[in-house]
């Protein structure tokens, strides 16, 4: 049986395990995301305005995988080693969910990670982890800015803002309500990635 790795669970990662579902059998597909949720991006907008709550913009990936036929891993890939062909996981992040239903099934071999507890073999890698907000090195901004990446980040800076809205009464109302705003960042993970590397 073929191995495929999908790296992301975004438009690209689910379009890629939906097409690979058509091969069958044949195909071992496993999708590993940080994030537990596929999130619809391009309604991102109206989480802002308050037309839509944030909920109604995510599906459990787990669920999606027993639809689509792949095996769903909650896990961060940190790098991916070419010469012995696996990605590089968060040693602890790992949380496997088996498909089931319609499609192929994962048979053991990529349901967890190797024996170290960090990496997961493939034959086949699609990388398509998608983009976030580059701040240039510029932590400090990184620290102090809202950004709209995901459902999230969209609900988090919809709340500062009614927040904002809510305590504007007085002179120093906006200066509270920046401070507040601020202190509701969570903290930046400047912890780095290498695309290739050697995982153990």
């Amino acid at each position: 049986m073929t191995r495929v790795v999908i790296i992301g669970g975004g438009f690209a990662g689910l379009a890629a395990a939906r097409a690979l579902r058509s091969l069958g059998p044949r195909v071992e597909c496993t999708l590993v995301d940080r994030k537990g949720a596929f999130d619809f991006l391009p309604m991102l907008p109206d989480v802002l305005s308050g037309r839509i709550e944030p909920r109604l913009l995510q599906y459990d990936l787990s669920r999606l995988g027993a639809k689509l036929g792949f095996t769903f891993l909650h896990a961060e890939a940190t790098g991916i080693d070419l010469a012995a062909r696996r990605i590089c996981l968060v040693p602890g992040a790992i949380r496997g969910n088996k498909a089931e239903g319609p499609g192929p099934k994962a048979e053991g071999r990529n349901d967890a990670s190797d024996a170290n507890g960090s990496g997961l073999a493939f034959d086949f890698l699609i990388i398509a982890s998608g983009a976030v907000t580059n701040f240039y090195g510029r932590d400090d901004l990184r620290e102090r800015a809202f950004v709209v990446d995901s459902v999230e980040d969209a609900a988090r800076l919809a709340a500062a803002a009614s927040w904002r809205t809510r305590w504007s009464s007085g002179p120093r109302a906006s200066v509270r309500a920046i401070s507040w705003a601020a202190s509701t960042r969570p903290k930046a993970n400047r912890a780095g990635s290498s695309s290739t590397s050697s995982c153990g």
